[in-house]
């Protein structure tokens, strides 16, 4: 038992717990959102804050990770409509990147045709496979139906293929 637990209220304790099961998983989706490790570090802290906040709200109608990821998805969405993300310059310089093995440049060719896509095939693509979240989940983070999931992630699988395909990259 930590020294200060008997010093925090239930609210704290229910923090902890949601810091330590999903800050990985949060931090996931932001960067995947954002692509930028800064901002993800920032839009985390921010779910983080939120959830807190909100946590008597919280009705357990879904689990913890899938109530975290709307949080997460809708606070990445603020930041890329604010003004000041609109108004930095996000380029990132050739030369400052590290030198990436061929397996880190198929994942990140892999990552940014995924980031082309439009935006729920985008979401339901980091949900499932990033995520590792079953349709029932990924339903009740974007709001619909599980079958609409479904037939939304063939759609972004196919879209994938063909843009995959059309650059040579993959073969069917």
């Amino acid at each position: 038992m930590n020294v200060h637990e008997g010093c925090m209220d239930e609210k704290e304790q229910q923090l902890i717990f949601l810091v330590e099961s999903c800050q990985s998983a949060v931090y996931k989706t932001c960067f995947f959102y954002l692509n930028d490790h800064a901002l993800a570090e920032d839009a985390m802290q921010e779910t983080f804050l939120k959830a807190y906040r909100s946590l008597d709200q919280f009705k357990n109608k879904s689990t913890a990770k899938t109530w975290l990821m709307r949080i997460a998805i809708n606070t990445c969405k603020d930041i890329l409509k604010s003004a000041w993300y609109r108004h930095t310059n996000h380029h990132i310089s050739l030369d400052s990147l590290p030198e990436q093995s061929a397996w880190d440049h198929q994942a990140d060719t892999l990552y940014q045709r995924i980031c082309a896509l439009p935006l729920r095939e985008r979401d339901i693509i980091q949900l499932y496979y990033y995520q590792d979240m079953t349709l029932e989940e990924i339903g009740k983070v974007l709001h619909i139906t599980p079958s609409c999931v479904s037939r939304k992630l063939k759609r972004a699988r196919s879209l994938l293929r063909k843009i995959l395909e059309k650059e040579g990259i993959y073969h069917a």
